[in-house]
């Protein structure tokens, strides 16, 4: 089971990497928002569904459910096209999403309803971007004697709806990782 293990690892470092990638990009964001009202609020707001996809990977892959490390990955992908400086995360997403297709067990009873909820993890981590960005609303504000203006804003409502679905999805891994627990009380976890 070495290659099982090594396979394990590297989808640690994957994840590992997605969240200090994400972590990078909102410090960024942050330091250059120039005194925009919210700034903190929308930085952790843009980068909370890699972060959230990440978490739900190394949740399935300590349950060994190879549906919702796929759908993790699958999720980043499309939300990884927002920007350019998000795009290099496609690298770890696709490597997440053949990991997991790696892992399943297609000889495992109940395989529908684990690969409904995987779907609904992938929607999700999508779903959670698009809140961000459906609506555009323009907000100006003075920064001492200068006025600014921005039509790229993320609204605290926007925020909340894509905290609240990332919720949800977290919620499907842990449920996910729970059923697994309670099918196989010695589970304890990939060793190594």
């Amino acid at each position: 089971m070495q290659n099982n293990g090594s396979l394990q690892r590297r989808v640690k470092a994957a994840c590992l990497l997605i969240i200090a990638y994400s972590a990078g990009i909102g410090v960024i964001r942050l330091v250059g928002s120039e005194g925009e009202p919210g700034s903190l609020r929308i930085s952790v707001s843009l980068v909370a569904p890699f972060v959230a996809a990440a978490v739900v990977a190394l949740l399935a892959q300590r349950a060994g459910r190879g549906h919702f490390i796929l759908a993790a990955g699958a999720g980043i992908i499309p939300v990884a096209a927002i920007s350019i400086v998000s795009m290099p995360l496609w690298i770890p997403a696709v490597y997440l999403a053949v990991a997991g297709w790696k892992q399943l067990d297609r000889s495992e009873t109940g395989q529908l309803a684990e690969m409904a909820s995987s779907v609904l993890v992938t929607v999700g981590i999508y779903a959670a971007m698009i809140a961000l960005l459906f609506r555009r609303d323009p907000l100006e504000w003075r920064d001492g004697t200068t006025e600014q203006y921005s039509d790229n804003t993320i609204t605290a409502s926007e925020s909340l709806w894509s905290a609240t679905i990332l919720g949800l999805v977290i919620i499907v891994a842990l449920l996910a990782v729970r059923t697994r627990m309670v099918e196989d009380p010695s589970f304890g976890g990939p060793s190594g």
